[in-house]
C-alpha cells in the first residue's frame, strides 16, 4: 500500500498498501511520524529529472518511512503476487513505483530492459543491491508517474505493484501507462483497494485520511479496477480478494489489462 508519485504528497515506494499491512513495526512509527511528517514536493524538468523537497520533510518520512516500507514489502505472503505478475512481463519494461526493487529478482529471460520509476530518491538508494541479481540493463528514475519521460508505444509491459493506491493522480498515471504502452502490450498490476463489504468500506473511508498522512499518501478506498478502466484500459484477467491481514487494507486486486 506504498508507491507513490507526484506532488502535494509524500512520495513513497512501490505500494503502500502492502507496506502498512501487517507490520507492528510500521505502526508504532506511524505514532512517531505524527509529530515529524511534513509533505514535500517532486518537480519534473523537462528531461525527465526530478528535484524533491526533501528538505522540508521530517526525519520520519525522508529515512524511516522508506526504510519501513522496504521491510514490509519484503513479507513473504506477498511473494506469491509479485510471481505471478512480474512472471507475465515481457520486453521493455515500465516498474511504475519500484520502490526498493523488491520484484527485480522475479523478471526473467522475456525480459529485455526495465525502466524503474519512483519519486523517492531515498527508496531508489535501497534498490541498488537488488540490480546484482538481474542481469538485464535496469534504470532508476526519479520521476513522477504521472509525467513520464518516455516516447508513446515504447514500452511492452508495465508492470505496477502496490503503487497505484498513493499516487496523487491515479488517473493520470494509467493513462500515461496506456500512451507508452505498444498497442499489443499489457499492464500487468496488483493493488489493495475498495472493499466490497459495507463494514470494511465505513472503515476505510474513516481511516483514510489519517492512514494517507502517515502512510505517505496511501488511500485506502480506492477501486482499482473502476479506476484501470476508466484510463482506457481492458481488463482481462481480474483476481480479487483478502490478504491476510487488516480487512480494511487487504482487499486485493490482482490482473492483467490491455491499453
Amino acid at each position: 500500500m506504498l508507491g507513490h508519485s507526484g506532488s502535494g504528497h509524500r512520495p513513497v515506494s512501490a505500494a503502500v498498501a502492502a507496506a502498512c499491512l501487517f507490520s507492528r513495526p510500521y505502526r508504532h512509527a506511524c505514532g512517531i511520524g505524527l509529530r515529524e511528517y511534513r509533505t514535500g514536493e517532486s518537480m519534473t524538468t523537462n528531461n525527465g529529472s526530478a528535484v524533491a523537497g526533501w528538505d522540508r520533510m521530517g526525519l520520519y518520512s525522508q529515512y524511516l518511512l522508506p526504510r519501513l516500507i522496504h521491510f514490509s514489502m519484503g513479507q513473504a505472503q506477498l511473494l506469491p503476487y509479485r510471481r505471478r505478475v512480474v512472471a507475465g512481463a515481457r520486453g521493455r519494461i515500465l516498474e511504475l513505483g519500484i520502490g526498493s526493487g523488491r520484484n527485480l529478482p522475479f523478471y526473467g529471460e522475456a525480459v529485455e530492459e526495465i525502466i524503474g520509476i519512483d519519486p523517492s530518491r531515498e527508496i531508489l538508494a535501497l534498490a541498488q543491491p537488488a540490480l546484482g541479481v538481474i542481469s538485464r540493463k535496469v534504470t532508476l528514475l526519479p520521476q513522477s508517474a504521472e509525467s513520464l519521460p518516455l516516447e508513446g508505444r515504447s514500452i511492452d509491459t508495465v508492470v505496477v505493484t502496490w503503487s497505484l493506491c498513493s499516487i496523487p493522480d491515479p488517473g493520470a498515471a494509467l493513462r500515461e501507462a496506456r500512451r507508452v504502452l505498444k498497442p499489443d502490450g499489457q499492464l500487468r498490476f496488483v493493488e489493495h483497494g475498495l472493499a466490497p463489504d459495507p463494514s470494511v468500506r465505513k472503515w476505510q473511508r474513516r481511516l483514510t485520511p489519517l492512514w494517507s498522512y502517515c502512510a505517505g499518501g496511501c488511500c485506502l478506498d480506492r477501486k482499482m479496477d473502476n479506476l484501470i478502466q476508466a484510463a482506457g484500459f481492458q481488463i482481462g484477467d481480474l483476481a480479487i480478494g483478502y490478504a491476510r491481514g487488516p480487512r480494511f487494507a487487504a482487499y486485493m486486486y490482482e490482473g492483467s489489462a490491455k491499453p
